[in-house]
């Protein structure tokens, strides 16, 4: 397979990553139905598949870096194939729980092994590992729509959900023809002088604590916009979701714009941006508080802001820890699915329980917070990289 063929079929997994990362919120009420429960009980499904994503994604990392990226490719595209059509057939809540754990499993290891796959190929190409993560907010935005209109012609969701399950499947054929050998990046200048990596490094766990914060005040923004902007301004529900909706295709359009300029900056660029327009946003969300148009206009600017932030970490990542770089992403994706558990849940309950102002100053002070910590990582990075390259002639 050409390089060209194995990133069209990155961005189809991507495109159905996230078509089913979005699909179960609007087909709860027919799961619910289907195994005789209510909704809080259904919406369990999203903490076993976050608690199976976790193991997941340090496990394939681990596999990825021993034995390449073709059998977690394969064991992730059957892992969520099958559990996506597991849990739209299931009648039994203690079944359909459990394909929620597998679905978990598949979504983990999908991630990190399509995300390492195009790190490795693409070496240092910010805009590429951008153009994935389009797809995925392509399929993340489309796929609710979809699943509208499939409530209106067979009054059920679940179709939707097939067919995310569907096109998962269909990549199987293409990723297996992967070679059986770990595919790598063409080593630059100075990359035979890297150590041999370690989880001592504190480097590693610096940016993991930057994806950790970036994860929980972005899930935190996109997930409490609406009820934040229905509690403070005299928006409706169906405007405030309007917001919402704004938010995430922001943060889409914000990869596409660094897919298509992103190769004349260098990863540290289109981060220290990122971050900084981040950070602006967190500022203006907290001080906005009673405005519609600061409030909508903060929370656009965030999701333009936070949409990079995660596939140029894994860049840098890859590129900074070249001899395990599937070990290093999953560092950074695995702290950063703790981020997004216990950031917004912390906001909601402030939200709820102490003021509407008390969760957008969370919010601000996450994005000042991880603004710091990338300072710190950016430095540390740079000594880091000149510490390997003199590493040998110190030896001598």
């Amino acid at each position: 397979m050409t390089k060209r063929t194995i990133l069209v079929v990155s961005c189809i997994s991507f495109f159905a990553l996230g078509w089913l990362a979005a699909v179960l919120g609007p087909a709860l009420n027919d799961l619910a139905a289907q195994n005789n429960t209510d909704l809080s009980t259904i919406g369990s499904i999203f903490l076993l598949s976050f608690l199976g994503g976790l193991p997941a994604q340090a496990i394939a990392g681990m596999v990825s870096d021993r034995s390449g990226q073709r059998p977690v490719l394969i064991a992730g595209v059957l892992l969520l194939g099958l559990s996506a059509f597991g849990v739209a057939f299931s009648p039994a809540l203690a079944l359909t729980l459990g394909f929620s754990l597998v679905w978990g499993l598949g979504f983990g290891t999908l991630d990190i092994g399509h995300n390492v796959l195009i790190a490795e190929l693409y070496a240092q190409r910010v805009n590429v590992m951008n153009l994935l993560h389009v797809f995925f907010g392509v399929g993340a935005v489309v796929s609710p729509a979809a699943a509208g209109l499939s409530l209106e012609l067979w009054d059920s969701a679940l179709p939707a959900v097939w067919f995310g399950g569907g096109l998962m499947l269909l990549t199987l054929p293409f990723v297996r023809r992967l070679p059986r050998e770990r595919l790598q990046r063409e080593a630059p200048a100075g990359s035979e002088n890297a150590a041999p990596f370690s989880y001592r490094v504190p480097l590693l766990w610096m940016f993991g604590a930057v994806m950790m914060v970036y994860v929980g005040v972005e899930i935190g923004v996109g997930g409490w916009a609406q009820p934040y902007l229905e509690r403070t301004t005299a928006l409706s529900p169906s405007t405030a979701a309007l917001a919402t909706s704004g938010f995430w295709l922001a943060l889409t359009a914000s990869r596409l714009v660094i897919a298509l300029v992103g190769g004349r900056l260098t990863s540290a660029q289109v981060l220290s941006l990122a971050i900084g327009l981040s950070t602006a946003a967190g500022v203006l969300l907290a001080l906005s508080t009673g405005s519609v148009a600061l409030s909508i206009a903060a929370i656009m600017l965030a999701g333009f802001g936070f949409g990079p932030v995660y596939p140029t970490i894994i860049v840098i990542l890859t590129s900074l820890f070249p001899r395990a770089p599937g070990k290093a992403a999953s560092v950074g994706t695995v702290m950063g699915g703790i981020g997004g558990g216990i950031i917004p849940w912390v906001q909601g309950i402030l939200l709820d329980r102490i003021s509407p102002e008390a969760s957008v100053l969370w919010i601000g002070a996450g994005t000042v917070i991880m603004l710091a910590l990338w300072l710190i990582a950016r430095r540390a990075s740079i000594a880091y990289r000149r510490a390997q390259q003199h590493e040998p002639l110190a030896a001598a």
